[in-house]
């Protein structure tokens, strides 16, 4: 039980990270294709 716990935090933990940088890439993309003063 602790190893299957510890196996989908890892997974959740990993997806996040992952989501945050499918972001922070896609905010990069629009900014430089849309060049913005911020």
């Amino acid at each position: 039980m602790i190893s299957f716990t510890s196996v989908t935090f890892a997974k959740v933990a990993k997806g996040r990270s992952n989501a945050i940088a499918t972001n922070v890439a896609t905010i990069n993309v629009v900014l430089f294709i849309f060049p913005w003063d911020l």
